[in-house]
């Protein structure tokens, strides 16, 4: 959130916001509770409002200050257009991230030759981050819309439906995958669809992986003795793979 703009202070606020608006995505929820997640991503989208409003007065040096001043062709982005970008780099971007820092944790930190590995070892904590991308994908769906007609194992999907498509199967493929069933730390090649691909690449892909590669590496090196507890909840969802919370101890 700092990189975007948003205060300290406003850290807890904010990321109150946007597990509401997480929640927003999740299938089958009650209605009730729906109308009360959007309304609070409505109070995230008035603060982002009046900070963007506020920038343009007072730029600063964050991402917010920046894509004010961006200009392509005479073309500027509207405050509803930076909004827009903000809510979906800072929400996008957070869910998905601790549930990959959460689920990596919990995986490697037990393991008491795979937490000496990961202090010293830039390279296995490389393949040990695609393989919990691989393995525990924070993301399980992903949407796409069909562009043409076409037909899997016998059913016809004419041009324009909406799919959802399981992230976490393609990504235990056994004709992808050997022992597609294991975690594998060393797993390499590791062609997962964590991240998508192509046009559908995920944005942060790069900074999602440098963060968990610098978490787990101060972690592992500066406190040895850490370990996962057993006291762990973990998020009653179909979409977000990650904890309601975790016990972690010294």
């Amino acid at each position: 959130p700092e990189f975007v703009g948003i205060g300290v202070a406003d850290r807890d606020q904010y990321r109150e916001w946007s597990d509401a608006l997480s929640f927003v995505t999740e299938p089958n929820q009650p209605t009730e509770d729906l109308r009360a997640a959007f309304h609070r991503a409505d109070d995230m989208r008035a603060f982002l409002f009046e900070l963007v409003e506020c920038r343009r007065r007072n730029p600063g040096e964050d991402l917010v200050s920046r894509m004010i001043c961006a200009e392509d062709a005479g073309d500027r982005l509207t405050t509803d257009e930076i909004v827009a970008m903000a809510m979906l780099l800072t929400s996008a971007g957070h869910e998905t991230t601790t549930g990959l820092l959460t689920n990596l944790l919990q995986l490697v930190l037990s393991d008491e030759s795979m937490k000496e590995r990961l202090a010293s070892d830039p390279t296995f904590r490389k393949t040990a981050i695609e393989e919990t991308l691989r393995w525990e994908p924070p993301l399980q769906f992903s949407t796409r819309i069909v562009s043409t007609d076409v037909e899997v194992q016998g059913v016809a999907i004419p041009a324009g439906s909406a799919l959802a498509l399981s992230v976490a199967a393609a990504n235990r493929d056994p004709r992808k995958f050997v022992n597609a069933n294991m975690f594998d730390p060393t797993r390499t090649p590791n062609p997962h669809l964590t991240f998508g691909q192509g046009v559908h690449g995920c944005l942060g892909a790069n900074l999602a992986r440098l963060e968990a590669d610098v978490v787990v590496e101060v972690l592992a090196r500066d406190y040895p003795t850490l370990r996962a507890g057993d006291d762990i909840i973990r998020k009653a969802s179909p979409l977000f793979r990650g904890f309601v919370s975790a016990q972690a101890l010294w």
